[in-house]
């Protein structure tokens, strides 16, 4: 399965219920576990109702790759998530990642439409092409 984290699993809970809270898909009570599985479930991690529960009730703390996931739903860094630390979350996540390549795209477009040059335009539509 994985390694466990090994932080504090009452303070673990605190955070996780009040990201939950916070987050403004997530629906009030119980029905945030159901949303938070889902989350989980569309970046490939499966994990019952019940371990949510335990998470959130304090009961144990997920494995790191589900920890890693779980920032990822509320955008926070492992670290703030585990530890309570805030630091600054490096925009790794898969939306980041679409979000830098659409600016690339649009910058290689606005360039190619605004060239003059038959050269740029071809060296513009070949980095489009690599995308």
């Amino acid at each position: 399965m994985g390694k466990r984290h090994d932080g504090d699993k009452a303070e673990f809970a605190k955070r996780l219920d009040k990201l939950l809270l916070g987050h403004p898909d997530a629906p009030i009570g119980r029905g945030r576990f159901k949303w938070l599985q889902e989350q989980l479930a569309e970046r490939g991690i499966n994990v019952t109702i019940e371990a949510i529960s335990g998470w959130v009730d304090g009961r144990y703390m997920p494995y790191y790759r589900r920890m890693v996931v779980i920032a990822d739903v509320f955008d926070v860094s492992v670290e703030e998530l585990a530890e309570g630390n805030d630091v600054p979350k490096r925009d790794v996540s898969l939306r980041g990642y679409q979000k830098r390549q659409m600016f690339l795209v649009r910058a290689i477009e606005k360039m190619i439409e605004e060239s003059n040059e038959s050269s740029v335009k071809d060296i513009g539509k070949d980095a489009l092409g690599r995308l």
